[in-house]
């Protein structure tokens, strides 16, 4: 595909469907085409000359228009709900295979590992039901882009872990809202299990690798970032970055606070990464965190 392909990039109004599509258009990486359930969460987009186009993932009839003349597709669109990831993705696939879309790119999870494995985690380790409506909707919408991919759509499947950056709620508003509200510190053995992040502009170069390199059809990848660290480790990394006072320890009694920071496995990218990704640029926790507070 040439850099004047168009990309539909579905949730653009979302943390990382926007920044794809930003960063697909500040790039000249190709001609981004952001996908919004609803208008109101394009204001981001509007900094930028992006084609901005109604794209409900739940509604065939979005769907075939938002990818109509699209090379590929990175298929993002957030939803916790079982029924919408599913049968989202199912529409999303279904337009692009009728439309002749070159590249599929699905963002997964590392979720669909589950919560009860240990060590390192590679792209073959098993990935078991656990109830999680997210996780379990990840891994039936996978199933859905290999049969895609059996009857002739490019696909690539990626499972990034904890994404964290400019703009994202759950690893970094948030973080730095309890940092600031001096209610929050460092958590003893609670906290020292690890905390396995990826820096949403890795996972760009990530999404971009697998829509340039033939090698990545039919593939699923794991993605994560260069450093893993402790839960402790990133509330002070991230502290500092805030400029605030040094953190106390505390010990957390709330049951749902120690499962956030329960000992998690390391999501690995094995080896076969290198055979789509290339040189990539890798972007370490320290850097991340000073563009997350400064942009």
């Amino acid at each position: 595909m040439s850099n004047d392909r168009t990309i539909l990039v579905t949730g653009g109004g979302g943390f990382v469907g926007g920044r794809v599509a930003e960063s697909i258009h500040l790039s000249g990486f190709g001609r981004a085409r952001a996908g919004v359930r609803r208008w109101s969460s394009a204001a981001r987009l509007c900094r930028f000359p992006i084609d901005v186009v109604m794209c409900d993932i739940m509604k065939r009839e979005d769907a075939v228009q938002a990818v109509e003349g699209a090379q590929a597709v990175v298929h993002c669109a957030y939803t916790d709900d079982k029924t919408s990831i599913v049968e989202g993705t199912r529409n999303m696939l279904e337009a692009a295979l009728n439309c002749g879309v070159e590249r599929f790119v699905f963002l997964s999870t590392a979720e669909v590992y589950g919560s009860d494995v240990q060590g390192d985690v590679l792209e073959a380790h098993e990935t078991p039901y656990t109830g999680r409506p997210y996780a379990d909707g990840k891994i039936d919408a996978e199933r859905l882009c290999l049969e895609y991919q059996a009857k002739g759509l490019p696909v690539t499947i990626l499972r990034p872990s904890l994404i964290y950056g400019p703009m994202g709620q759950s690893w970094t508003v948030r973080v730095a809202a309890r940092l600031q509200s001096g209610n929050w510190g460092t958590f003893d053995e609670y906290g020292s299990g690890y905390c396995n992040l990826i820096y949403v502009d890795d996972l760009v170069r990530a999404i971009f690798a697998a829509i340039e390199n033939p090698h990545a059809v039919g593939e699923t990848f794991n993605v994560n970032g260069p450093d893993v660290v402790t839960w402790n480790e990133y509330f002070q990394r991230f502290n500092e970055r805030l400029g605030m006072s040094p953190l106390e320890s505390i010990s957390p009694r709330q049951s749902r606070l120690k499962s956030m920071l329960r000992d998690r496995a390391q999501v690995v990218a094995s080896a076969a990464v290198n055979r789509f990704q290339g040189l990539v640029t890798r972007i370490n926790q320290r850097e991340g965190l000073g563009s997350a507070v400064i942009k």
